[in-house]
């Protein structure tokens, strides 16, 4: 039996990652959670885990530069990052999804707490 998909929540909120955590695990994922981006970059060489969901405002290095190196060194492909912000479409979100995006066709949700709860 395989084991089942592995999710890194890099996130340094400890409120919103244990929320994910939480609700991933009883779907039945396997959810490790990285509370900053230098040791989530690690975690990503380790693991190539199946998804990463990565908040964009971290301290010291953030979502971006994750991102970024994760793009630069082919860790993973990056249709495997959602990225996690509660800010809303800034121009440097916006200039990170134009970055990172490899096809013509993508999509953008804004999805509001209430709704994650739901899950």
């Amino acid at each position: 039996m395989s084991e089942a998909p592995l999710i890194l929540v890099i996130d340094d909120d400890t409120s919103v990652a244990r929320f994910i955590t939480f609700k991933l695990s009883k779907k039945g994922y396997r959810v490790k959670h990285i509370d900053n981006g230098s040791d989530g970059l690690d975690a990503i060489r380790l693991h190539k885990p199946d998804l990463v969901i990565l908040d964009m405002m971290m301290p010291g290095i953030d979502g971006r530069e994750v991102a970024e190196q994760v793009k630069e060194h082919s860790l993973i492909d990056l249709n495997r990052i959602i990225i996690l912000s509660g800010k809303e479409m800034t121009h440097e979100i916006k200039s990170l999804f134009d970055k990172m995006i490899t096809c013509k066709n993508h999509l953008i949700l804004k999805i509001s707490f209430s709704v994650l709860t739901e899950l």
